[in-house]
């Protein structure tokens, strides 16, 4: 089983390191990969097409031997997953303070209805995007979990926070009913 993990803004991939490595430590494939033009990736900033990157990432552990993928995704980068997953193909998706839109990134009303994948939503009380995630989770199809966190934390940042060990144990949990590493 492979888990994409993909970042928000303006962090990149390192903001998931310490928990990629607990995701291997519990058997899966972990990526933690750069959108184009963040971190070490080449080519231009366009987070109107970065769901591309996240279909690339699930596409890329396909090919190294995972055949059940699961989307995490963090403030635009859940988002992205979120178009992606509505697409099918993936086995699981994890949204952590997604925003409907952002910069050209929007998902639709149609897409979340098409969600047919288990879904586990995270997000902070006083966090600016936690309206539209109660949105976008009431029109999200398939079986779903919201979870909002006291405070006001943002996306991996919540990891930080003193929230993070629950935040952890959380998604691992969530990951592990709905994909089993093996």
């Amino acid at each position: 089983a492979g888990v994409a993990l993909a970042h928000m803004f303006p962090t990149d991939q390192t903001s998931w390191q310490a928990f990629a490595r607990q995701l291997a430590a519990e058997g899966y494939r972990a990526l933690a990969f750069d959108f184009r033009g963040y971190g070490r990736s080449g080519g231009s900033r366009r987070i109107d097409e970065i769901d591309l990157d996240v279909r690339a990432a699930a596409a890329y552990l396909r090919s190294q031997g995972a055949r059940r993928i699961v989307l995490v995704g963090a403030s635009m980068g859940g988002t992205a997953s979120i178009k992606v997953a509505a697409q099918g193909g993936v086995d699981a998706l994890v949204v952590v303070s997604s925003p409907v839109g952002f910069r050209g990134l929007s998902v639709s009303t149609a897409e979340l209805a098409r969600l047919t994948v288990p879904s586990l939503w995270i997000t902070s009380e006083s966090d600016s995007v936690t309206a539209a995630m109660r949105t976008m989770y009431a029109a999200a199809g398939g079986t779903k979990t919201l979870h909002v966190y006291s405070g006001s934390a943002h996306g991996t940042y919540i990891f930080d926070s003193a929230h993070g060990p629950d935040l952890t144990g959380r998604v691992l949990v969530f990951i592990a009913r709905a994909v089993p590493p093996r």
